[in-house]
C-alpha cells in the first residue's frame, strides 16, 4: 500500500486512520511497511460515529503534521469509511480520501459512493457530505479474519443488491446456498472465489446507480432498498443491532408493504426469506414490541422529503419502485412481519 501511494500521490503525506481492531492484527505490518506515526489507531464502534470523533481524528492528524497537501486513507469498516471520509471533506476545507475497505459490508456497499457521515441522538448520517473516494482498495485477505456477524452484515447488503438486480446475483446466492444445504449448510467465510464473484457483482450494480444519479436525488435511493425501516430499527436498538441484520428485516418490510398495496406476489416474500435464512440472517425482532417508539425513529430518517417517507419497494427480482404516499395503517402492518412467532 505505501509504494501504491507513494506511486500516485507523490506529492501528498498519506495519513491511515485504522480501526482499532484492525489495528490489532495488521498493526506490526503498518510499521514495518514505513507508515510509522502516520497511521492513526481509533475506536471504530458505530457510537463513535460523532462529531467529537471528528474533532479529536483531526487534532491527532493535526498534530502529527497533516496539511492541506495529505491525502487521508481509511482502513476498516463501514464507520471508518464514513467517519474519515467526512473528516477528509471538511479538514482545511477537504483533501483527498481513499478508502481500504476491511469488511464484507464496506467491501460490498460503503466504500463505494462517497456518502461521508456522522450520526446524530436522533438517526443515522444526519450530518454527512459527498465525498468520492480517490481510489478504492478492495483486498479479500482482511475478511479471512471477519466473525460470522460481520460476514452476516455484508450478505444483506448483497441480497439486497440481489433483489435490485436482474443479472442472477440471486440465482449466484440461491445456488451456492442449495449446494451448501447438501452438507452442513453455510458455513464462513465463504470461499475466496465465491466471495470476490459477490463484491465484483455488487460493486458493479452500485457504480451503475451512482454514476446515474451521485448526490442521491433519484434512481439511486433504490439502492436504500431496506434501509428506511433498517434505520429506524438499528436507531431504537442504540446501535446494538448490527446493520446488515437491520436491512435484512428492512426488506422484509419492504416486501411487505409491496404485497399490502397489491404490487408485489406473495411469492417474493418466500423466496427473500428463504435466502436470508440460508444465510443466517434474522426474519424477527423484539424491537417491534413499541411500533409508535420504532416509527417515531423512521420518521426521522434522512431520506424524508417534503412528500413524506421514502419507501423503496420491490414488485419482483429486478423489478424496483419509490413511493412516497404509503400510510401509517400500511407501514404499521407491515412491522408486524417482524414480530417473533409466539411459542
Amino acid at each position: 500500500m505505501w509504494a501504491w501511494l507513494q506511486e500516485h500521490f507523490p506529492r501528498r503525506h498519506p495519513y491511515l486512520f485504522v480501526d482499532q481492531r484492525v489495528a490489532a492484527l495488521w498493526g506490526k505490518v503498518l510499521d514495518e511497511k514505513g507508515f510509522g506515526p502516520a497511521w492513526i489507531p481509533w475506536d471504530a464502534r458505530e457510537d463513535s460515529k460523532r462529531l467529537a470523533a471528528v474533532e479529536e481524528l483531526a487534532r491527532t492528524a493535526l498534530h502529527r503534521g497533516a496539511d492541506r497537501q495529505s491525502v487521508f486513507v481509511a482502513v476498516g469498516g463501514g464507520v471508518t469509511g464514513d467517519v474519515v471520509g467526512f473528516l477528509a471533506s471538511i479538514f482545511m476545507r477537504g483533501v483527498p480520501v481513499v478508502q481500504v475497505p476491511t469488511t464484507l459490508l464496506a467491501q460490498v456497499d460503503s466504500c463505494l459512493g462517497g456518502k461521508t457521515g456522522v450520526d446524530l441522538p436522533e438517526g443515522k448520517n444526519l450530518l454527512g457530505t459527498f465525498h468520492q473516494p480517490q481510489a478504492i482498495l478492495v483486498d479479500a485477505v482482511f475478511l479471512e479474519t471477519l466473525p460470522a456477524r460481520e460476514w452476516q452484515n455484508g450478505i444483506a447488503e448483497v441480497i439486497k443488491c440481489a433483489l435490485l438486480d436482474d443479472s442472477g446475483l440471486m440465482e449466484t446466492l440461491e445456488s451456492f446456498a442449495q449446494a451448501a444445504k447438501g452438507s452442513q449448510g453455510i458455513v464462513y467465510p465463504l470461499p475466496q472465489e465465491m466471495t470476490e464473484r459477490l463484491v465484483f457483482q455488487s460493486l458493479r450494480l452500485k457504480a451503475r446507480y451512482v454514476a446515474a444519479d451521485e448526490r442521491d436525488l433519484g434512481v439511486r435511493q433504490f439502492l436504500n432498498l431496506g434501509h428506511t425501516a433498517g434505520h429506524g430499527l438499528e436507531t431504537l436498538s442504540g446501535y446494538t443491532l448490527p446493520h446488515g441484520h437491520a436491512v435484512a428485516l428492512g426488506m422484509r418490510v419492504a416486501v411487505r408493504i409491496g404485497i399490502l398495496m397489491g404490487l408485489t406476489h406473495p411469492d417474493l416474500a418466500r423466496r427473500l426469506d428463504h435466502i436470508l435464512d440460508a444465510y443466517q440472517l434474522p426474519q424477527t425482532t423484539p424491537l417491534v414490541a413499541d411500533p409508535d417508539a420504532l416509527l417515531g425513529h423512521i420518521q426521522h430518517d434522512k431520506k424524508k422529503g417534503t412528500g413524506g417517507l421514502t419507501w423503496i419497494v420491490p414488485r419482483d427480482v429486478g423489478r424496483i419502485e419509490r413511493h412516497t404516499d404509503i400510510s401509517e395503517k400500511i407501514v404499521r402492518e407491515s412491522l408486524r412481519v417482524l414480530q417473533p412467532l409466539k411459542t
